[in-house]
């Protein structure tokens, strides 16, 4: 369970700045 919650995360934490970088690109576009 502990594992998941990690992995989860981890995910929110790495896909967070690739959102704001595409949400950049596209207002820039």
């Amino acid at each position: 369970m502990k594992r998941i919650v990690l992995l989860s995360f981890g995910l929110a934490l790495w896909l967070g700045p690739l959102a704001v970088s595409v949400a950049a690109g596209l207002k820039w576009r």
